[in-house]
């Protein structure tokens, strides 16, 4: 009789994980909330004010064009990773981004890459908010 409520209980738990499967935030365009993007990889290429499109395997960014984008969904929020090998002025830049599930108009983004001239260190935290939300 014990077995028998354990194995119930395994199943039922096993179950309740796949109910609560989490789902990424769809895509779309993004625009950060800075006054200036100059200096900045956002800058430059098609978009004037530094927006950047985020589809379901990638990302475009300022004067960087598209990289692969590797996303990561968990119950309540959605993880986003890509590098660029070379970004023009900029080298290797890398991006890190985080967004709340739902309802992802909110989308918190880390730019890091090697000043080319110096040879240091940058990083860039900013907030994006996806364009037409309320």
């Amino acid at each position: 009789m014990g077995n028998v409520a354990a194995a119930v209980a395994l199943v039922l738990t096993m179950t309740a994980g796949v109910a609560c499967a989490a789902t990424p935030c769809p895509p779309g365009t993004f625009d950060p909330q800075l006054s200036r993007t100059d200096g900045l990889p956002l800058a430059g290429g098609a978009s004037a004010n530094g927006a950047f499109t985020v589809d379901a395997a990638s990302i475009t960014m300022g004067g960087c064009g598209a990289a692969p984008l590797h996303v990561r969904a968990r119950r309540h929020l959605t993880y986003l990773h890509a590098v660029w090998p070379a970004c023009p002025g900029f080298g290797r830049v890398r991006y890190q981004g985080w967004s709340n599930y739902p309802p992802c108009k909110a989308l918190v983004s880390v730019l890091r890459w090697r000043d080319v001239a110096t040879n240091r260190r940058r990083a860039f935290k900013f907030e994006s908010l996806r364009r037409g939300a309320p």
